[in-house]
């Protein structure tokens, strides 16, 4: 599976076994990734996009699962999982994937989710079949509103309740801003 390592972060793409383990055995998780998982690193909202998650990786060939599955977002220095992220789902015929993303209340305000996004979306422009990325949050979930913009993203339209947020693939060579590169 995946691995991306940022300035202060291990991101890591939970194969279908491990997800497993998130959901079931938590402890099996720390002992095979050699992480600490604090309760309520997985959600109740993560754990049930984690089941879905597992449905889905069950019928798609396994080298597409790092589209279906979500990466652990584990801190370096002291290998502390801070939360997850993750597509929900392959690129779409129009190359667009939807992105989406949870972390543990001790852990924000501190850049890591941004740090992460940031790192998930030039992955994915890593890829031919993506061309861009999308969000979307609640109208009034400023923090994660934020997130998406220093992650490059911009508000593309807005819903009653929520707010529609896109960045594309730019040109080979060009850089997106905040110094994300393009393939």
């Amino acid at each position: 599976m995946v691995r991306i390592e940022t300035e202060r972060l291990l991101i890591i793409a939970l194969s279908r076994a491990q997800l497993s383990m998130a959901l079931r055995a938590p402890q099996d998780l720390e002992e095979a990734l050699q992480v600490h998982v604090s309760p309520g690193v997985f959600s109740d909202e993560s754990r049930q996009a984690m089941t879905i998650k597992l449905s889905r990786m069950g019928h798609v060939d396994p080298k597409m699962h790092p589209w279906y599955t979500y990466f652990l977002i584990v801190r370096s220095n002291d290998r502390q999982a801070v939360g997850v992220c993750g597509f929900k789902g392959a690129p779409s015929a129009m190359g667009t994937v939807e992105i989406g993303y949870a972390m543990h209340p001790d852990y924000r305000n501190m850049g890591y989710m941004t740090e992460t996004v940031r790192a998930l979306i030039a992955w994915a422009f890593t890829h031919d079949i993506c061309k861009s990325v999308v969000a979307e949050t609640l109208r009034h979930n400023i923090p994660s509103q934020r997130v998406l913009q220093k992650a490059g993203m911009k508000l593309e339209r807005a819903g009653e309740n929520m707010l529609f947020w896109k960045v594309e693939k730019q040109v080979e060579g060009s850089v997106l801003k905040d110094g994300i590169a393009a393939s």
